[in-house]
């Protein structure tokens, strides 16, 4: 073969494997963690058909075995250096027919939807625990505003269900617990690490009454300037001990009305001692 032919026909072998990829269908394409995504949502809608007595123990042990028989297979090609496209795809291939299983039990045995009261209690006891991590200062403005917009999302779904008249389905409920699991996972998180409001205002206060009295030490601060600052230290530290007698933790309002005291005390001490990282002080346990 002359070098003209070897190259028309390596053109047509880029062409043809290009058509050949671009050609498959969308759901060939899923990764191990959209499989894996959907084994896990299958899971939720098996349990939920077998609470509301949808489905026999029996079938949902035989759905719940076949659905450990898929992720066993998963570990395995996963695993194996040589696991590639055509385990994905045979793997998918039974997701699938699975999944058609369960939605025939689904579609014969509740052709109007699911009872979701746990859905909207779990939701809701999230919601509690949100709120309460707020009171305590472990959740700030930001972190607030993210899980409540995920949490809202649920609800709007459900809203929406409602106002239709109809109700969910076992696969949106598995899909909304999903949901709920990542707002319980990032909710577990913040309540573990974070610190409360009130540790936040005494970190604040001893790193400025440190900065005090190094400036002191240092000769940067005069007697009176240092008398003047303490008082403004002390003025701010009795008005914390107002807020905590008021109600025992500080709040959200109270930290923020706490922090702009102790920001402008750290501003004015930042000015005294000619200190240029004043800033990074202020946005220190933010």
């Amino acid at each position: 073969m002359n070098s003209t032919a070897r190259l028309a026909r390596g053109i047509a072998l880029v062409g043809t494997a290009l058509v050949v990829t671009v050609g498959q269908p969308a759901t060939a394409q899923q990764t191990w963690a959209d499989i894996n995504a959907q084994q896990k949502a299958q899971g939720y809608r098996v349990t939920t058909l077998l609470s509301k007595g949808k489905i026999t123990a029996t079938q949902a042990a035989k759905f719940r075995a076949d659905l450990d028989a898929i992720a066993a297979r998963e570990v395995k090609f996963r695993s194996d250096p040589g696991g590639g496209s055509s385990e994905k795809e045979a793997l998918r291939k039974d997701l699938d027919t699975l999944i058609a299983s369960i939605d025939a039990v689904a579609a014969a045995s509740a052709p109007g939807g699911v009872d979701s009261s746990a859905l909207t209690k779990r939701r809701t006891d999230l919601e509690q625990r949100l709120n309460d991590g707020v009171l305590t200062g472990k959740i700030g403005r930001q972190e607030l505003n993210e899980l409540r917009a995920d949490l809202d999302a649920v609800a709007n779904r459900e809203a929406a269900a409602k106002k239709s008249g109809q109700r969910l389905t076992a696969n949106e409920v598995a899909q909304l617990n999903q949901s709920l699991d990542r707002v319980d996972s990032k909710l577990r998180n913040m309540l573990r690490n974070a610190p409360t409001y009130g540790e936040k205002i005494d970190n604040r206060q001893a790193k400025i009454l440190e900065r005090i009295n190094n400036g002191v030490s240092r000769g940067k601060l005069t007697p009176p300037e240092a008398k003047r600052l303490r008082a403004e230290f002390d003025r701010i530290a009795q008005l914390e001990a107002k807020y905590r007698a008021s109600g025992g933790a500080i709040d959200m309002t109270e930290w923020e009305s706490l922090k702009r005291e102790l920001q402008n005390l750290s501003r004015d001490l930042g000015r005294q001692l000619g200190d240029e990282d004043t800033i990074r002080h202020d946005q220190d346990d933010d």
